[in-house]
Formats: C-alpha cells, structure tokens, sequence
C-alpha cells in the first residue's frame, strides 16, 4: 500500500483523461441518447414545417388562377384563437374540365356555397389550391420534441460535462489519503460490469469520512478492487465539500525526471544535500 501512495505524483498531477470520461457515464448515455434522437425529430419537423409540398412548389412554378365554390368546411377558429380552415371546393380549369380539391386557408365568414379563388398548375390541373393556401398543413411538433427529448438530452450532457471537470480538478490537486475498502458489490442490470465501492478514510485534518462511488469492472481500478484489497488510494479535497475518489497512479500520466543541464554533471534538483 505504502508503495502505490508513493507511486501517485504530487500536485498538481497530469490526469488521463479515460481514467475521468466514464465518470457519471449513465448520465452521459443517457444524454447521447436523447440529444441524438431529439435532435434528429426536431430538425426534421423543423424542416418540414419551414418547406413547402412537392404540389405547392407545382403550383408555383406555372399556375392558372379561377374562381371556384366551397363544397365542405372542417375546422376554422376556435377558443385559443385563429386556425386555418380545410375546405373543399369545385373549379372549372380554362380548358372547361370540372375539378375537386382541398386545401387550407385562413379565411373568416367564409360559407358554404361562396366562390373563392382556386390557384391550379397549369401543367396538372388536378392540382390546385385556395389561392393563398396550402395543400397540406405540418403539425407543430418541432416543440415537442425539442423540450421532451433535446432539451434534457443537452442538459444531461452538460452535467456530466460538469462532473467530468469537477472530478478532473480534484485529481489534479487533491490530496492523498489511505481509505479502508468496506464493500465492494457489482450493480445488477447494468452494462459494462459495474461496482459500487464504499470506503472510509480520514482526511488532512484526521476526521473519518465514508464515501462510495461506482467503478467500471474492467477499468484499472475495477481490475485492482476484484482482488478484494483491504486499503487503496484515495484523493480528496481539502475545502470540506465531502468530494473523493479512489485512484490508482495508472490514472496519471508519468512526469518526467529532470535531466542535468551538462553531461557528467548533476541537476540541482537530483544533487543529494550536504551532511
């Protein structure tokens, strides 16, 4: 044990970065998962509600504007305000051939029987559309998604961000201390394996603290915890918030020893002090 204390460099310490990125990583998993899916449904209603039908650009490109009849009226304005109107209508194309159609218009006092103007391609006369309208109408489902599955994807992520830095620091400058390793048990239903360590020590000011936290099975640490030791190294913080973690000196990155300014003669800093 005395050895392995040893081992681990002093402060301020360069650390690995795997021995920190798994830190929380249920949170990051889970923050992955929704970022990406709720990103992917948000752009994609965003898309669809900012772009036009295949028949709505038809009509665009070459049309022929007449006058045609309402036939049927499904929805209209209601309680939280205005909303277009689906109506049904018959139109009489230049050629003389009758047509049907529907399409969406925000059109008040509009009735049954009342002639409105129908815009048709004149490359497809059976396309048409209340002049003005649209064929079809996208639900506004780019909010949904964005706040049920985007916006705490992106949350999660940047709290394991968070944690991800905030356990860096303390490896960077904490101290080290000798804990009493107390349980060691594999979390069930959780992939990769997974252990949950509880551990006591005393800190800098010799009080005795317990704390646990979860260790990857077949990481450094988990590898070195399945030998069931009795004591570990542990490194904590000296500003009383309770933070700690086990590590092991594979966690950081090898500082390099001095070398002697000039061949054959000894750094200072390697120069054994006078008796």
């Amino acid at each position: 044990m005395t050895r392995e204390i040893h081992d681990i460099p002093p402060s301020p310490r360069a650390v690995l970065w795997r021995a920190v990125l798994w830190h929380w990583w249920p949170v990051a998993f889970c923050g992955f998962i929704l970022g990406v899916y709720g990103g992917l449904w948000t752009l994609m209603w965003v898309l669809a509600m900012g772009g036009k039908q295949a028949d709505d650009l038809l009509i665009e490109v070459r049309r022929e504007v007449v006058t045609g009849t309402v036939t049927r009226i499904e929805g209209g304005p209601d309680n939280e305000g205005s909303r277009p109107m689906r109506l049904s209508y018959v139109y009489t194309t230049e050629s003389g051939d009758q047509r049907s159609g529907r399409g969406f218009l925000d059109l008040p006092g509009v009735g049954i029987g009342d002639p409105i103007p129908i815009e048709y391609s004149a490359t497809q006369p059976h396309v048409s559309r209340p002049e003005g309208g649209r064929i079809a109408m996208v639900p506004p489902l780019d909010q949904v998604f964005f706040w049920l599955l985007l916006a705490p994807g992106m949350t999660c992520i940047a709290t394991w961000l968070l944690a991800v830095l905030r356990l860096r620091r303390l490896m960077i400058h904490g101290d080290v201390a000798v804990a009493e390793v107390m349980t060691i048990d594999e979390i069930r239903y959780v992939l990769p394996t997974t252990l949950r360590v509880v551990y006591s020590f005393r800190d800098h000011s010799a009080t005795q603290r317990m704390a646990s936290h979860w260790v990857r099975g077949r990481s450094d640490l988990g590898m070195r915890l399945t030998s069931n030791p009795k004591q570990i190294a542990v490194i904590h913080s000296r500003d009383g918030r309770g933070a700690s973690r086990l590590v092991m000196a594979t966690d950081f990155r090898v500082q390099p020893i001095p070398q002697p300014d000039h061949p054959g003669r000894p750094h200072p800093d390697l120069t054994p002090p006078p008796r």
